[in-house]
């Protein structure tokens, strides 16, 4: 005996120094013996798949379930702790209840194919070199119990297990304030298995969870509850408990990619997922999906969901994939996505369609680029911006369809772009579905509506079709708020398609107003494979709308396609183009998209080898007001017409260069303008900053530094325009016109025309109240290669100081025909209407008016006011003139009054009837007071002398002069009034004879008696005099 302690004690060294690891191991991983008797869990050291480890055998057995309870549980780093897996146990279940938390710094693993739950109330904390060895799934908990259905296996209140049939676990069931649950280590369960991480908050810094084609869960509790345990794995929470936080950091990442089947789902109340980590789903390169069922990608958050700091969430089908990419769901009360922060899906697969993105929050805010590829239908429902793409370099492959985004927010939508000031950067997307694989079928839709207002600042919205082979279409684009729709620096909307199929819809919608500032929409149709395609039409409807700023909607088809898209603008108050872009204050653009413009304009566009017509502007509004350059625009350079432009108000306004231009260059002829304004439709003015811009130079970026014109056929001034240009061979546009008074002031212009071989188009004016032309003021239909003509029908139609309206021809054109039906016609101040042609005959002008003031026909043009209708041949080329009127003769011109005043004592008596010589009092009846009270009262009739006709000397036209029949009344014998006498009614009757040679009941006469009467149209007055 002395023998055997006097050795253990001479080797204390070698003793401590072996048995102290095993010592400080035993005290990692301590059983509490609450299990009783031959069932408490016994820890032996073994050495386990090459590390030293602790292997923990025992337990309590109930069904296929095997219970372990512990004081302690801790695995040192570079240790193993390894639970043995009896026959038939399919979940072995620990519980911690000394109250520390674990730290798990090396391996944790099962010998078997048991699922492990680690219960700790208190907290559980991976380390970075932490790592699993399970065959089955893991929970790692800080509930306070695990639930069955007739049991409740408690970390807090341990007590041994009971003789009972255990069934699987339902639920796990918290107290207030659980213990937190970290992970820095890389934790991975096998193929289709579950990985959940359930606190308390939850954290991964720098760790990652990994399960493919599984199942990883994260998430928690901040007060009392259960969140159910569910057959396959997932988890249930409940509605009303408040949760707990989760926070992804530092590269964290979560992946469950493999063959598809794999799904990720964390809840939470905030959810952060921030410096660089990644949550990704979907196929890896080369492999085929193994379900018809793809696995999702779902956050969802009762307060907010951040992403950022160039973070990822994603569902891929990646390389070379067959199959399809699941969905991305997104559910919280406000979503920001910042620095660079990504949700995206997307295929690069062979025959792969991208999953959804579904969005569903209060609020969403993005202030930079959200660039993803491929995503079938991402529904943001509540505020989401993203892209979704169905992405393929190779020519030869890329068959899938890529996805929708839809968003539907309680609140505000807010994208905010970070490209430099001032630049339309296409790269700088926030919003983007994209297919460019050679056989893709589809683009997806992008959808954004809000209860509140949608903010786009300097951000892109777009949908594409890319591959000139794409057999699918671009995708609809939606932007609909309530509140308002605001587009501004140069952000930009577009839906465009290079393949095979039509390019999308854009709508803007709101109940309040949509403003577009600074900023691009555009549908664009570049097809060069099929002629069976339509270019993309353009919706925007509100209270009030403003294109300023030098905004450009654009509707544009080119190369062999088809129909032109259709621009519509619908308010029901105001609609407002109007502005140049801010950066040309500044003398040079910055821009790389080619449909950005100068002025504020809306455009259909037909080019190229278009094969059919551009699109028609339609507006419809209380009130249209284009101005400070803004224009209205429909263009065909092509041989398909333009097209045509509707506007339909109550108030119609151009000023300061506002316009319209219907235009075409080839031989595709000009649409039709066509105005309707119930009230009025004014033209005014002229743009002060055209001949600033006209020869600028503009900075493209990528495109160097170009000269820019805006073209010899443009102007400055207001006006209506619809022509053909010098070369071409098209006919020009006509213009019609309805309105309550139509005012031209100030050089503006109402033009048709046409400068190539075409005829031009007509002008026709119908106003119900009149028609007036001020200071320079055109309206003109001229022509090289035909007549245009002109028709006004009006009230009144008042021309002054040099306003014009001509149809004037040039070359071997005749002069067009000009109708007029009006009340009165005024022209004043070297006021013309003209009908004259250079080489052709002269037009025919025929007036039909109740009377015309200040101009006449003449042969030639003079200062004064004139008519004509001659040609430069000769008189045998004159046009015709035919002027109708009802009784005044054309010639007679207006009266002007006497600048000199007249006393009106010396006119007027005071007292007209005062007794004495030379008295008189003169009624003149109904017709009014002569010029002079000297002068007698003349006849209604105008007097026109008969004169000899002038000899023709020149290039005379045919003058043609109706008058109406004139009807004179029959005067009647007037008999001077002698006296007067009552009768039986006691009424005083004027006699022609004298009453005083009669004895009657009265006899005095009026004191004030004239001394001579002279009676025009006398009218006899009986009146019964007072009692």
């Amino acid at each position: 005996m002395k023998s055997s302690w006097s050795l253990l004690f001479s080797l204390p060294l070698v003793t401590c120094s072996i048995l102290a690891p095993l010592s400080r191991s035993t005290a990692q991983i301590v059983p509490d013996g609450n299990l009783g008797g031959t069932e408490n869990s016994v820890v032996n050291p073994d050495v386990i798949n090459g590390i030293s480890s602790d292997r923990i055998d025992g337990g309590a057995i109930r069904g296929s379930n095997l219970f372990h309870s512990f004081q302690e549980f801790n695995v040192l780093e570079g240790r193993g702790a390894y639970f043995s897996n009896p026959n038939g146990i399919a979940n072995i279940l620990t519980r911690v209840t000394g109250g520390n938390s674990s730290n798990i710094l090396g391996r944790l693993g099962v010998l078997g194919n048991a699922n492990l739950f680690l219960l700790n109330p208190k907290g559980i904390f991976f380390g970075a070199n932490a790592s699993l060895d399970i065959s089955g799934s893991f929970f790692a908990s800080t509930a306070d119990s695990v639930v069955f259905d007739n049991f409740e296996f408690s970390a807090s209140n341990p007590q041994p297990i009971p003789q009972l049939t255990i069934n699987i676990p339902i639920g796990l069931k918290f107290r207030d304030n659980p213990g937190s649950i970290s992970n820095n280590g890389r934790l991975q369960v096998q193929t289709g298995n579950t990985l959940a991480l359930v606190g308390g908050n939850v954290s991964l810094d720098g760790g990652s969870l990994t399960a493919p084609d599984g199942q990883v869960e994260l998430g928690g509790l901040a007060q009392a509850g259960t969140i159910g345990l569910n057959p396959d794995g997932s988890l249930s929470f409940p509605v009303g408990i408040t949760r707990a936080d989760v926070l992804l950091k530092n590269a964290a990442r979560v992946d469950v990619a493999n063959q598809g089947s794999g799904s990720v789902n964390i809840t939470a109340r905030n959810l952060n997922i921030e410096t660089g980590s990644i949550v990704s789903a979907g196929l890896k390169p080369d492999l085929t999906t193994s379900t018809s069922a793809p696995g999702n990608v779902t956050l969802d958050a009762t307060e907010a969901i951040r992403i950022n700091g160039q973070s990822l969430v994603e569902n891929v089908a990646d390389l070379n994939a067959t199959g399809n990419a699941g969905d991305v769901n997104v559910k919280a009360n406000y979503l920001e996505l910042t620095g660079g922060g990504r949700i995206r899906t997307r295929t690069l697969g062979q025959q792969s369609d991208a999953g959804d993105i579904n969005i569903v929050a209060g609020d969403i805010y993005i202030s930079n680029p959200v660039y993803t590829l491929p995503g079938r239908n991402i529904n943001l429902e509540d505020k989401p911006a993203l892209d979704a793409s169905n992405y393929k370099n190779d020519i030869t492959a890329g068959k899938g369809r890529s996805g929708n985004i839809s968003l539907t927010a309680d609140g505000n939508i807010t994208l905010i772009g970070e490209g430099l000031p001032g630049i339309v950067d296409p790269e700088n997307k926030v919003i983007s579905t994209y297919s460019a694989g050679r056989e893709g079928l589809a683009n997806g839709n992008i959808s954004l509506v809000a209860k509140g207002s949608i903010l786009l600042d300097n951000v892109n919205v777009v949908s594409t079709s890319f591959s000139v082979n794409s057999l699918g279409a671009a995708g609809n684009i939606l932007l609909q708020g309530d509140t308002s729709v605001i587009l501004t620096n140069n952000s930009q909307i577009a839906a465009t398609t290079y393949g095979q199929g039509n390019p999308g819809n854009v709508r803007l919608r709101s109940n309040g107003s949509v403003s577009v500032q600074s900023s691009v929409i555009f549908t664009d149709l570049r097809n060069t494979v099929t002629k069976s395609s339509d270019a993309g039409n353009i919706f925007v409807s509100g209270q009030s709308i403003f294109i300023t700023d030098g905004s450009t909607i654009s509707a544009t088809t080119n190369q062999d396609s088809k129909f032109g898209g259709t621009i519509q603008v619908d308010a029901t108050d105001t609609v407002e183009i109007s502005g140049i872009h801010p950066l040309f204050n500044e003398q040079k653009l910055f821009s790389q998209s080619r449909s950005q413009g100068i002025y504020s304009t809306l455009v259909t566009n037909s080019v190229g080898n278009a094969q059919g017509p551009a699109g028609d502007i339609i507006i419809n509004a209380d009130t249209l007001r284009i101005s400070d350059g803004g224009n209205l625009k429909a263009t065909t350079q092509g041989a398909f017409p333009g097209g045509n432009i509707t506007v339909n108000a109550r108030v119609i306004e151009f000023t300061d260069g506002g316009k319209i231009l219907n235009t075409a260059s080839r031989t595709g002829n000009a649409g039709t303008i066509t105005l309707n304004a119930s009230d009025s439709i004014t033209i005014s003015g002229s743009n002060p900053n055209f001949e600033q811009v006209f020869n600028r130079e503009v900075e493209r970026i990528g495109r160097g530094t170009t000269e820019f014109r805006l073209g010899r056929n443009d102007t400055a001034a207001s006006g209506i325009y619809a022509y053909t240009l010098p070369n071409s061979s098209a006919e020009g546009g006509s213009l019609n016109i309805k309105t309550g008074r139509l005012l031209v002031n100030d050089s503006a212009k109402i033009n048709v025309g046409s400068q190539g071989t075409g005829q031009a188009g007509s002008i026709e004016v119908t106003a119900a109240k009149d028609i007036r032309l001020d200071n320079g003021a055109l309206i003109t239909a001229e022509t090289r290669g035909g007549q245009g003509n002109i028709t006004l029908n009006s009230r009144d139609l008042i021309l002054r100081r040099n306003s014009n309206i001509g149809t004037n021809a040039t070359g071997e054109a005749a002069g067009g025909n000009i109708t007029v039906n009006t009340g009165n016609l005024v022209a004043l101040e070297n006021s013309d209407i003209t009908a004259n042609a250079d080489k052709g005959y002269g037009g025919n002008v025929l007036i039909n008016a109740e009377a015309i003031f200040g101009t006449k026909f003449r042969e030639q043009i003079t200062p004064d006011s004139d008519i004509t209708a001659n040609s430069a041949l000769g008189s045998d080329f004159s046009g015709n003139v035919q002027i109708e009127t009802a009784d005044v003769d054309p010639s007679q011109g207006l009266v002007e009054f006497p600048e000199n005043l007249t006393d009106p004592t010396d006119q007027i008596a005071e007292n007209p009837c005062k007794k004495g010589s030379g008295s008189s009092f003169i009624i003149t009846g109904r017709g009014g007071l002569p010029s002079s009270p000297n002068n007698n009262f003349s006849s209604d009739n105008i007097h026109v002398d008969l004169v000899e006709p002038v000899a023709s000397s020149g290039n005379s036209s045919n003058l043609t002069i109706k008058q109406l029949q004139v009807i004179h009344p029959i005067a009647e014998k007037i008999v001077p009034v002698q006296g007067w006498v009552f009768n039986k009614k006691g009424e005083v009757v004027l006699t022609a004879y004298d009453p005083t040679a009669s004895s009657l009941g009265r006899t005095s006469q009026a004191t004030g008696a004239c001394s001579s009467v002279n009676s025009h149209q006398l009218s006899v007055i009986s009146y019964q005099l007072p009692n």
